[in-house]
């Protein structure tokens, strides 16, 4: 997971975060694990202004949308902050 502040064409690195999984985890898996770690680290540092969550994984955005049970924390999560959360 990779934290940055700024626009899209100029940003700055703010942290990045690396976490090892089991060696028989799927990407689905491993992509919501990233995700989730972004919305605890929104939860815990509470930035200001907008917040974008972005992921290149279509399963899991799909998931999100349907509101699947395996996503359920991260969509519940973001609302324990003040600013406005969104997830691409």
């Amino acid at each position: 997971m990779v934290l940055t502040s700024g626009s899209a064409h100029s940003f700055t690195v703010i942290d990045t975060w690396k976490r090892r999984d089991s060696p028989l985890t799927s990407t689905f898996e491993e992509q919501t694990e990233a995700m989730s770690m972004a919305v605890q680290w929104i939860i815990s540092n509470e930035p200001e202004g907008r917040v974008l969550i972005c992921s290149d994984s279509q399963s899991l955005l799909k998931a999100i949308t349907n509101e699947s049970e395996e996503t359920f924390e991260i969509r519940a999560k973001p609302s324990q902050v003040k600013g406005d959360v969104v997830i691409l």
